[in-house]
């Protein structure tokens, strides 16, 4: 090989092996971000459907009394 080609080789490989480790360590970093981000908007879905339930409930319960309250009123 010619002393050009050779030199040019080495020379983009010295460019490309650390573009590259960079580019790995910046997915890395961004997926290890994301899967955090994922779970804090788990957490914070399973702490909302909690609070829907406790709501369902407590309309039932609401509804229960009101119907009673209109029975002790048409009772009167």
């Amino acid at each position: 090989m010619d002393d050009t080609v050779i030199s040019a080789l080495i020379s983009g490989l010295a460019v490309a092996i650390p573009s590259i480790i960079a580019t790995v360590a910046t997915i890395r970093k961004d997926t290890a971000v994301q899967n955090l981000k994922i779970e804090h908007i788990s957490n914070d879905l399973a702490e909302l459907s909690e609070r829907v339930n406790l709501h369902n409930h407590l309309q039932e319960r609401v509804t229960v009394l009101e119907n009673e309250v209109a029975h002790l009123q048409n009772n009167n």
